[in-house]
């Protein structure tokens, strides 16, 4: 049964823009989520396609200092 809260779903697109950027617009997107403004629909594969994506060469080469383990507490945290 619904609530009333809004049901979102976020593509892998949010979390990367998330991920790599705290202070911008998709990240406070998941704040939205955080404060149950709005609940987050998840699958595996969403979340699974983030992890591939955020640990893509092009993207250990532009964002050295990002750990494996970083991305991966990120995902954990936003499941």
């Amino acid at each position: 049964m619904n609530d009333g809260t809004p049901r979102v779903i976020f593509d892998c697109n949010i979390f990367f823009q998330a991920f790599l950027t705290p202070a911008g617009p998709a990240y406070a997107c998941l704040q939205i989520v955080e404060n149950k403004q709005a609940k987050l629909l998840l699958s595996l594969e969403i979340l699974a396609e983030s992890r591939d994506v955020l640990r893509r060469p092009f993207v250990c080469e532009k964002f050295p200092h990002v750990a494996a383990e970083d991305i991966d507490r990120f995902l954990f945290n936003v499941a």
